[in-house]
């Protein structure tokens, strides 16, 4: 089977790419730093190297442990602005990186290679439309860059025998929603920063959040709405759960972890399955054994609620969802702006229940029960849940 290296596989083109090749059954390896790609984006089961291609030893293991039989190098920074005033950045980066995966491959005898270039190498168009001879003359550093490795192709190609294509592509827009990449992620992940505004607005009268923390990890695409939940990737790192249906989850296993926005969509039965199975989709190819272990350490998730909402609850229907682990008591009254929002300081008999659930927590606070929240886990198989 040949085997592709993909520098650059987990940005916004390289991912696009490695779905396409495991499309078309080929076989894929992906080298990328993260510096500006998401692991999350490489799908279809390819191998992910993290790393630096300026890192000859890191090359070297690549090239070593798999039989490359072609490179396609999308590995470069790429904001135009940032090249004209910080030059050297991108000439050691893209210009460096593109020097060592060419040495790589002279060492290990791969001689093709496909090359993400750009339509900045031909810099002020003479004539419209802009044909592939006319003169090249770069107005940016990054162009330059480009055309900079484009001539160092043509010259390893009469040197080394190393055979290339060159790109040199325009913007690129879209996506592929089923490779489970699609533009709809991002704006279902931001939306829960509208969430957060609204929150402090609620509660304090003002824009902001009470969870600034959040952000970074919504920014830093590490938690992503699917559906009508958001999940984060992480690595088991407490005891060995068994769960009730005798699937294990072991120290160093994925697990998901899981919270729920507070967008005011009811979370019913058909909400939180169809959430379920986006999450199963979109992080299958990081699961061991074919089923996710989603977690969730929540209010929602507080035992106690069996003895003060209503049997038809949406809550408890939610809790059913989970093997609940553990539980603990609030020893004071916490969390509440998230019931009553800015009322949330009022006297017990000065709660407002012009809810349901406003009304049940109030009449509960009133009787001086207690509440707190519960730590649990579904294991999901990508259609039911696993009891």
């Amino acid at each position: 089977m040949k085997t592709i290296l993909v520098a650059g596989g987990a940005g916004y083109i390289g991912s696009h790419m490695v779905a396409l090749l495991k499309e078309r059954g080929i076989h894929t390896v992906v080298a990328d730093n993260l510096r500006t790609g998401h692991w999350q984006a490489v799908k279809g089961g390819a191998k992910l190297y993290v790393g630096d291609l300026r890192d000859a030893a890191f090359l070297d293991r690549i090239f070593t442990e798999n039989d490359i039989d072609g490179v396609i190098n999308f590995a470069a920074f790429s904001l135009v602005g940032e090249s004209v005033t910080d030059p050297l950045k991108y000439y050691g980066n893209n210009v460096e990186g593109a020097v060592s995966l060419l040495t790589a491959m002279q060492t290990h005898g791969v001689d093709k290679i496909v090359f993400s270039s750009t339509a900045a190498t031909y810099g002020e168009p003479e004539k419209q439309p802009i044909e592939e001879g006319d003169r090249t003359e770069p107005t940016n550093p990054y162009g330059a860059t480009k055309l900079a490795i484009e001539n160092m192709l043509k010259w390893c190609d009469g040197a080394y025998g190393i055979r290339y294509v060159a790109l040199r592509y325009f913007n690129a827009a879209g996506s592929d929603t089923e490779a489970g990449i699609g533009e709809d992620i991002f704006y279902n992940t931001c939306d829960d920063l509208r969430c957060k505004l609204g929150e402090c607005i609620e509660c304090e009268g003002v824009p902001g959040t009470f969870v600034a923390s959040w952000y970074n990890g919504i920014l830093a695409m590490e938690i992503f709405g699917l559906g009508r939940f958001e999940y984060e990737l992480w690595k088991h790192d407490e005891e060995d759960y068994i769960a009730p249906c005798g699937k294990a989850l072991r120290h160093g296993d994925p697990e998901i972890n899981f919270h729920i926005p507070s967008s005011g969509v009811p979370i019913t039965d058909e909400a939180r399955l169809d959430s379920y199975k986006r999450a199963y989709e979109f992080y299958k190819d990081k699961l061991v054994g074919g089923v996710a272990f989603f977690r969730c350490n929540s209010w929602l998730l507080y035992p106690g609620h069996r003895e003060f909402l209503p049997e038809n609850s949406n809550i408890l229907r939610f809790m059913d969802d989970f093997d609940i682990v553990s539980y603990k008591v609030w020893p004071e009254l916490g969390d509440l702006w998230r019931i009553f929002g800015r009322y949330a300081d009022r006297a017990p008999e000065e709660l407002p229940t012009d809810t349901a659930l406003r009304r049940a927590y109030a009449e509960r606070i009133r009787s001086g029960g207690t509440l707190g929240k519960g730590f649990g886990y579904i294991v999901f198989d990508g259609e039911k849940i696993l009891k």
